[in-house]
């Protein structure tokens, strides 16, 4: 039985995740919590977009889609000041020194534990959108 958490509920969660399963899983996941998923985009141009046309309220970024890295998309959402986390399969080696305090899961992820990351995040913001 999954926990819910207050957080979550309306929420608009941005998936960056190239990989169709655990984009499908995450979304899920998040929907179960109330959240309304942004995506699940596997390219950087999906993500910036969708970015561009609408509020976000944190997002969840695998750093490689594809041949892509996704940090150009991590500088637009520091920029505007929404939090984000990553994702990854790799060691911390390949982010950049401007994200290295960024909260960081490795994959296989365990979704109840981003769960909680993600409702600690939220709840560190003041206001709601």
């Amino acid at each position: 039985m999954a926990m819910m958490f207050s957080e979550l509920l309306g929420r608009r969660v941005l998936v960056m995740e190239d990989d169709y399963l655990q984009a499908s899983n995450l979304t899920v996941a998040l929907e179960d919590h109330g959240s309304d998923v942004v995506g699940p985009f596997s390219d950087l141009q999906g993500g910036m977009s969708a970015l561009s046309r609408g509020a976000v309220d944190v997002a969840i970024l695998d750093i490689r889609l594809g041949t892509e890295r996704v940090f150009e998309l991590a500088d637009r959402l520091a920029m505007l000041k929404i939090p984000f986390l990553f994702v990854t399969g790799y060691d911390g080696g390949e982010i950049p020194e401007r994200f290295k305090t960024v909260q960081r899961l490795l994959k296989p992820v365990e979704l109840d534990e981003m769960m909680v990351l993600l409702a600690v995040i939220l709840s560190k913001l003041d206001t709601r959108h």
